[in-house]
Parts: C-alpha cells; sequence; structure tokens
C-alpha cells in the first residue's frame, strides 16, 4: 500500500534520537524528556498514516465494513489518544503515567490486529 510506503519513509528519516529506555516506569525523567520528540514525531506520522488510511472509503461488504469502522473506533477513540497522553507524560518527564498509557493502548493489540487481517492491511508501522 502506498500510504505504508510513505510513512515508513517518514518514519525512517526521524530526525530525532529514539528513546533510551524500553520501560518507562524505570527510566529517568531525563530520559523521558530526551525521547518525547522522537515519539511526538512517530504520533504525527500515525495520525496522518490513519487519516491516509481511512480517507481511502468504507469498504461495501457487510463483514468488511463492520472491521473497518470497528478499527476506525479502536484507533481513533483509544489507541491514538493514550499514544497522544503517553507522549504528554513523557514531556512531564513521568514514568509511571507513561508507562500506564502504553498498557491502557496495548489493550486494543490484538483485536487491532484481528481486524486489520479481518479486512486485509498491512501494519504500515510494522514496515
Amino acid at each position: 500500500m502506498t500510504v505504508c510506503r510513505a510513512e515508513n519513509k517518514k518514519r525512517a528519516a526521524n530526525p530525532y534520537p529514539a528513546p533510551k529506555f524500553t520501560n518507562p516506569a524505570k527510566a529517568t525523567p531525563a530520559q523521558l524528556k530526551a525521547g518525547a520528540p522522537y515519539l511526538a514525531r512517530d504520533l504525527a506520522i500515525t495520525y496522518d498514516e490513519v487519516h491516509k488510511v481511512f480517507a481511502l472509503g468504507t469498504p461495501e461488504e457487510t463483514a468488511a465494513r463492520t472491521a473497518w469502522l470497528r478499527l476506525k473506533t479502536v484507533l481513533v477513540k483509544y489507541s491514538l489518544p493514550a499514544f497522544a497522553k503517553a507522549v504528554a507524560d513523557l514531556k512531564k518527564g513521568d514514568g509511571k503515567l507513561v508507562a500506564a498509557d502504553f498498557a491502557k493502548s496495548s489493550r486494543y493489540d490484538a483485536e487491532q490486529t484481528k481486524l486489520q487481517k479481518t479486512i486485509g492491511l498491512k501494519v504500515c508501522g510494522n514496515g
């Protein structure tokens, strides 16, 4: 999909250094703040990616349409807001909040993956 290719190029060109931590709850406030620009850029790319994918239009076939609309709800109502909150909490240097934000977002990962497979979408962020 052209959307994925374009968005993955943007991700690869992220000018900010990747975060130096794997567990935000154990990272120092300085590490968290240093990782914020990288993840803020990734968030902006993800918003753009989601917008472009859903701008393609809703499928007509009933099962695909149902999965498409649920995927849109999961992303727009749950996953992206949790990611945005994580970026804001990174800027504050609060690792416990960041960990909670990512945990909230990840609650929908399995459903999101299943819906993407149902629709036949490639996961852009994963190459």
